[in-house]
């Protein structure tokens, strides 16, 4: 025993007095249910996901800008080109036209791997728009999808080249 002051404290019973309260919170804490469903963002006790249900029920203006700074954005525009977005391994600028669609683009890449991405068998390709963001699950009628300047077209994991 150590003496502390006017009072005689045992180390052991401090130590373990501190680890009580520090795992206090720990016990304390109410369980989380899964997170099921949008509405259950604005739950207590339900688990937080990585949107707020705003990113839901607000108009997002451009959803472009989340993967490319706004400026960025606007020089691809004036430049009439969409970007061709492989699996992060490499990016293609495509310039469009009036008319273009996700099939007329991966037509005009140089890469013939990539060009026969029209086929059954190709890997998920995302087409981001201003306002819209669009999986290719749609079969042949995604690749008539039409493409404007400023938008990404990304071919999924599955293409390796």
């Amino acid at each position: 025993m150590k003496t502390c002051g006017l009072m005689k404290v045992s180390v052991k019973r401090v130590n373990a007095a501190l680890l009580i309260l520090m795992l206090m919170p720990i016990v304390a804490a109410e369980p989380q249910a899964p997170l099921e469903r949008p509405s259950d963002l604005v739950k207590p006790n339900v688990e937080k996901g990585r949107f707020t249900l705003a990113f839901v029920t607000q108009a997002v203006p451009d959803f472009r800008v989340m993967y490319c700074r706004p400026g960025i954005l606007q020089t691809k525009i004036r430049a009439d080109v969409c970007v061709v977005d492989a699996d992060g391994s490499s990016a293609v600028e495509v310039r469009v036209g009036q008319g273009e669609t996700v099939g007329s683009v991966l037509r005009q890449l140089k890469n013939p791997r990539m060009r026969d991405l029209t086929g059954s068998l190709r890997p998920p390709i995302t087409v981001i728009k201003k306002r819209a963001i669009l999986g290719s699950g749609a079969g042949k009628r995604f690749l008539e999808t039409p493409i404007d300047a400023g938008d990404f077209v990304v071919i999924g994991p599955r293409y390796v080249e």
